[in-house]
């Protein structure tokens, strides 16, 4: 873990009004902060909360974000409404951060 690395700022769980679901990286314990994370938009994830609690056993998007979110190949699972499966990290990760950048450049 590279701790030289800055934390992602601070973001609130969707129940309090946030914008985005968490998903990879790593969870900073010191500052309770997650780092090299993709933040992912809320309305780009939400309509696919019964995905979500298809792959984890009943929790919700919320219930996930407050357990500090999902691993890349968890979001994209959900956002292609199909069930888990493990994926390179790395592939995971640009595949992910490639639809983000794409829904956040048409929003």
């Amino acid at each position: 873990m590279n701790n030289t690395q800055e934390p992602a700022g601070e973001v609130l769980g969707a129940a309090s009004g946030s914008a985005v679901l968490w998903a990879g990286g790593t969870w900073d314990r010191k500052n309770w902060k997650p780092f090299k994370t993709i933040e992912i938009p809320w309305a780009m994830i939400a309509s696919h909360d019964a995905q979500a609690m298809a792959n984890h056993c009943g929790q919700n998007l919320e219930k996930l974000q407050s357990r500090a979110g999902v691993s890349y190949c968890e979001a994209l699972a959900i956002l292609d409404d199909r069930k888990w499966h493990p994926m390179d990290e790395n592939e995971a990760h640009d595949e992910l951060k490639r639809r983000v950048d794409a829904y956040r450049q048409n929003d």
